[in-house]
């Protein structure tokens, strides 16, 4: 075989093909190494180099599968040809060829990141190291790219948590914060992590502090709360009402946790109690109108029978004094009633928010 200075490899027929980067100054030892890797039923394809130049144009042209690189070359070393491939940022499995190598300076080579080393004149081992150090190179790209999804996944979920509009905290069981949003700092009036480690859970935030042994009690028993509706206190003294979901956590270690979900329903609830309100106020009113009709008919007939008797009563003036003082409270008595009636309609038509029913039926 020809030895040249980054000689270019020949393609293989196989998707299997293995591109070999060789340095090795004699074509003789060079066409051994091949063979025997031929030999052990490897498809590959090689790129054969002399010197530092060759290595690097062959570097900067092509991707290798792995290097395989004498001990000893003029003017040069395989130490130095690995301390090149690995300032380049390349992990590609690098293998040492050596022809004579003592115990302590085969360690000391494995120490300065050679993947393998083999004798030359035991090359039978060659593509047994061979094989073993691609197979460490995929469990590392493997690796690799797990701790990458990994680092990926964790930025997401960090970045869900931060920017979520529900308060999501983690605490200890005495109710001491480990971690919180943003969300629940600010529902807390609390500015930093710092502010709110100041605080704790149970006797400062909770507005009656043996909630929290109940609800810490039911996550032991059961793993988790759902929607417990509760009063919290900021650090200002303000009180929110809040809907929390809690769940227990078993971390590594003897600390275990309490991880929490808080949902603001403080504006939920006065808008509730609002409604309330009206539908009383909407309630009285259609009371107040019913009562009123029937008492203007009641005060009707009054009226009725006074006009009368006032009437048939001209020729006794004390009577017909009497039944016009009827007439008199009649009539105050159904001004009374026109200003029910009033309040009954204006009330009638406070409906409350969203009740399109009302509104429809009074079109």
């Amino acid at each position: 075989m020809k030895v040249q200075e980054a000689q270019k490899p020949v393609p293989c027929s196989t998707s299997e093909c293995l591109h070999l980067l060789l340095l090795e100054k004699s074509p003789q030892d060079a066409e051994a190494v091949l063979e025997e890797l031929r030999h052990a039923g490897l498809a590959i394809d090689c790129t054969v180099v002399v010197d530092r130049k060759g290595f690097e144009e062959a570097l900067g042209c092509a991707e290798f599968a792995a290097v395989l690189a004498m001990d000893s070359l003029p003017g040069w070393s395989g130490i130095e040809a690995l301390h090149l491939l690995r300032d380049s940022g390349k992990d590609t499995p690098f293998l040492l060829l050596a022809d004579s190598l003592g115990q302590e300076a085969a360690a000391e080579f494995i120490r300065q990141g050679f993947n393998d080393y083999v004798w030359k004149d035991r090359l039978t081992h060659l593509p047994i190291a061979l094989k073993r150090a691609l197979a460490e190179k995929e469990l590392r790209d493997a690796n690799a790219r797990g701790q990458t999804a990994l680092a990926e996944s964790e930025a997401r979920n960090h970045d869900l948590v931060e920017n979520s509009s529900y308060g999501i905290f983690r605490v200890s069981l005495s109710g001491r914060f480990l971690s919180a949003n943003a969300s629940m700092l600010q529902l807390l009036a609390c500015k930093d992590l710092e502010d709110i480690k100041a605080l704790n859970l149970s006797t400062d935030i909770f507005r009656f502090p043996e909630e929290f042994g109940q609800l810490m009690v039911t996550c032991r028993q059961i793993g988790f709360v759902h929607s417990a509706e509760t009063e919290l206190r900021g650090k200002d003294g303000g009180l929110v009402v809040v809907r929390l979901h809690l769940r227990y956590l078993s971390l590594p270690g003897p600390a275990d946790a309490l991880e929490g979900v808080v949902e603001d329903v403080t504006e939920l609830r006065v808008l509730e109690r609002q409604l309330h309100q009206a539908q009383k106020f909407e309630t009285l009113g259609q009371l107040a109108g019913g009562i009123a009709h029937d008492f203007n008919n009641v005060i009707g007939a009054i009226l009725g029978w006074a006009e009368l008797g006032q009437e048939q009563s001209r020729e006794h003036p004390a009577i017909a004094e009497r039944f016009a003082r009827i007439r008199e409270q009649a009539d105050r008595a159904a001004e009374l009633t026109r200003e029910l009636l009033a309040f009954a309609r204006r009330h009638a038509a406070r409906r409350p928010p969203g009740d399109r029913n009302g509104a429809d039926a009074g079109g």
